[in-house]
């Protein structure tokens, strides 16, 4: 019995946003587990009834995810990644790219990729310039100044930050420890799905690199220590395996880290070579190892 049509439009409109973002979510993992698969070729046609330069979705509830996902299809569709690559970059990139028509949009959009994304780029000096140009606000772009400051004491061939960690017998360890040669540090936890995922990738890297110039660390983050110590004594984790409860840990801290898992690269001299490197399931990996390794 609702008469009001601006009232029923709004509505309307909130279920294509909410059904849209479904969708491209949907397509996106798709894509990302079935990449020898393909959608219908009219798969995507719902998204030609949202314009998203046009202002007045704006005040659709869930617009700015919908902007995202749809963002992210796009990349992931026309994928092409080159050396360097580098995907949150490529994102930002994306955003300014296709938002013109609707300025505000793109403010958003960029403060959401940067307090969302800022700390899982390698390019942080180019993503931040790229976010600098993209919002016009300064009062916006003050906190996303003070994790940049942070995250510019990151970049490649800066020294690492120090760690305090321990192993199943109580032994403590620093970074000094692993002095000499390459260093791969992967941030997990028991409890992440994601993290878990690795760790076969991971325990075949360690068998291709054995012998070579090149430690590999799993350190248990944000975690229970009766978990991990279980999990150890599984005998399928190999290696360096070491814990931190302490979950104000200053690395973690200067690392930025706001998500596991999260891969670290170091050079003999505990150097940072990428703060946010590919993980062990990303063939790139392997160039950047080889590349680095003597």
């Amino acid at each position: 019995n609702i008469t009001d049509t601006n009232f029923i439009k709004l509505e309307n409109r909130k279920f294509s946003i909410k059904n849209g973002q479904t969708l491209l979510e949907y397509a996106f993992y798709f894509k990302q587990t079935q990449p020898n698969k393909k959608l219908s070729d009219n798969f995507y046609d719902f998204t030609k009834s949202i314009d998203i330069n046009d202002p007045s979705w704006m005040k659709i509830p869930g617009f700015i995810d919908y902007v995202i996902a749809y963002l992210n299809n796009d990349l992931i569709q026309n994928l092409h990644p080159y050396p360097g690559f580098d995907y949150m970059y490529e994102l930002l990139k994306k955003a300014d790219e296709k938002l013109n028509g609707n300025p505000d949009l793109k403010q958003r959009v960029a403060l959401n990729l940067a307090e969302q994304g800022m700390d899982q780029t390698g390019k942080i000096k180019e993503f931040y310039t790229l976010f600098d140009r993209m919002v016009k606000n300064p009062e916006l772009k003050k906190p996303i100044k003070e994790v940049y400051d942070k995250l510019s004491k990151l970049l490649p061939g800066s020294p690492s930050p120090d760690f305090t960690a321990y192993d199943i017998n109580g032994k403590e360890y620093h970074l000094k420890d692993f002095a000499g040669k390459l260093l791969y540090i992967d941030l997990w936890a028991t409890w992440c799905a994601p993290c878990r995922a690795e760790i076969p990738y991971l325990e075949k890297l360690k068998k291709e690199y054995a012998g070579k110039n090149i430690n590999f660390l799993s350190l248990d983050v944000y975690d229970k220590k009766d978990a991990w110590e279980r999990m150890m004594k599984t005998g399928k984790l190999t290696g360096n395996q070491l814990i931190s409860t302490d979950t104000k840990m200053s690395f973690l801290k200067e690392y930025v880290v706001k998500g596991i898992p999260r891969f670290i690269l170091l050079d003999e001299q505990g150097k940072i070579i990428s703060q946010n490197a590919p993980r062990p399931s990303n063939p790139v990996i392997k160039r950047l190892i080889d590349q680095h390794l003597k």
